[in-house]
């Protein structure tokens, strides 16, 4: 398949509510001159609050799954745009951006994938059969240009942008094209920011957090490096205070067991294919460990 801007037609997945019609706001959403005024650097408070989460049942694999209402529906706006980032290669940006879409899947809601990762669309490659989504290249300041254009046609549609390596350059060329339509666009700006445990990471997150002041950070520890306790470096940093007081969450990505990740690259398989296609241990591990992510993206209502 050519990887050129190629669109494809999304899925006939049912959205929790209908597509808006005339203004691009939902009628929760008032940003005239007598309401209060929308904050473009925080779109909630210091400390956001839980979303409600319930349990639904995934029809492949008839257990509960954890979903949550949304932060946008919570707040009164158009669908998020979401980046999956880290600046680096190797921290696990693309697992994190499959499992963020098949969990949009599970939950039937309408999604737009931008892979951004001009060199190796993995995430596209595997997804861009049966998702809507194009590959977009935001090294150019075009890219930038038709990403918010693309927000703003579809707002009843998430944005999911899977970012490239060395993402943080482009980031301080372009950004502000993003941020400064952010107030018409009515959309929060979600970043999911993936480490690993190397100081770089932290260096990496800094500088973007200082470059990208529109939205909400929530920083991804990857469990493939080590567990929970091991990120002490961040667990330490002065960095984790400063995502926690602009409402960020620190979220832990389960590791998943080499072999079913190298298969699922290999075979640039859906997750959701690979839990029907997968000799029985693998798909029992991969259902574990997409139960555990499941829970982890409700806890901050994606």
């Amino acid at each position: 398949m050519p990887l050129s801007e190629t669109q494809h037609a999304a899925p006939p997945n049912s959205l929790d509510s209908p597509p808006f019609s005339g203004d691009f706001l939902p009628p929760a959403a008032d940003l005239s001159e007598s309401s209060s005024p929308l904050s473009i650097t925080h779109f909630a408070p210091d400390k956001i609050p839980d979303p409600e989460v319930e349990l639904i049942v995934d029809a492949d694999s008839a257990k509960p799954y954890p979903v949550a209402n949304s932060f946008a529906t919570m707040h009164g706006m158009n669908q998020p745009i979401i980046l999956v980032s880290g600046s680096k290669g190797g921290v696990g940006k693309s697992l994190t951006t499959m499992a963020l879409l098949d969990y949009y899947a599970v939950n039937h809601k309408y999604l737009k994938l931008i892979d951004a990762d001009t060199n190796n669309p993995d995430v596209f490659r595997c997804y861009g059969s049966t998702t809507e989504g194009e590959v977009l290249d935001l090294d150019d300041v075009d890219g930038w240009i038709r990403l918010v254009n693309i927000c703003d046609a579809s707002p009843f549609k998430t944005i999911i942008v899977n970012t490239p390596a060395q993402s943080n350059a482009a980031v301080h060329k372009h950004a502000p094209i993003l941020l400064d339509s952010l107030r018409e666009l009515a959309r929060p700006l979600i970043t999911l920011w993936v480490i690993n445990r190397q100081r770089d990471s932290l260096e990496l997150l800094k500088d973007y957090m200082e470059h990208m002041k529109g939205g909400i950070v929530h920083v991804v520890r990857n469990g493939y490096f080590g567990e929970e306790k091991k990120f002490e470096l961040y667990e330490n940093s002065a960095l984790r205070g400063t995502v926690g007081g602009q409402g960020g969450k620190n979220l832990f990505l389960p590791d998943l067991a080499d072999r079913v990740t190298d298969e699922l690259y290999g075979k640039r398989t859906m997750i959701s294919e690979a839990t029907q296609q997968f000799k029985l241990g693998d798909r029992a591990e991969l259902q574990r460990w997409r139960t555990a992510v499941a829970t982890m993206f409700a806890e901050v209502g994606v």
